[in-house]
């Protein structure tokens, strides 16, 4: 995550149309549904789907991000940055501003696909899918994907 200069657009497609092949060959599980509540927030719980660990998928995060570090600035986030709702989270711009710097070691790496505000009931078992495309897209509250950009 971080802010992309519109002109750096095709590089940054260029770039994830590369890793297609390997994301094609990940095996994906989702594990469970977390649901949060941000304190001193005046917006509604939301909710995430958990994405097992697995080291294809953190290999290919790691690559992806250190590929798009030069492209992209972590300043002067704010919520005109986001396609959103009215009201975006403050934690949202954090996360952001924040991302590189907190996710640049492995094990700091938490996947997970949030899907918005709401509290999503538990499923009883996980689901797995092997992974199919790649997609760059612009953020909105919660850092959930809005408009997709680009996929390959």
């Amino acid at each position: 995550m971080g802010l992309l200069d519109p002109n750096s657009l095709n590089l940054a497609a260029n770039i994830l149309k590369s890793y297609v092949d390997i994301a094609s060959e990940l095996d994906i599980k989702l594990s469970d549904i977390q649901s949060y509540k941000l304190q001193d927030s005046s917006l509604d719980s939301f909710s995430e789907l958990v994405v097992g660990q697995n080291p294809k998928l953190t290999t290919l995060h790691l690559e992806i991000m250190n590929a798009f570090e030069p492209m992209l600035t972590f300043d002067d986030v704010g919520s005109d940055n986001f396609i959103s709702p009215p009201l975006i989270a403050e934690q949202s711009i954090y996360w952001v501003e924040n991302y590189l710097d907190h996710h640049k070691a492995a094990s700091n790496f938490r996947p997970h696909i949030t899907l918005g505000e709401g509290v999503i009931q538990k499923h009883a078992r996980p689901i797995y899918y092997s992974g199919s495309r790649l997609a760059l897209c612009h953020l909105g509250t919660y850092c959930t994907c809005r408009k997709i950009l680009f996929k390959a």
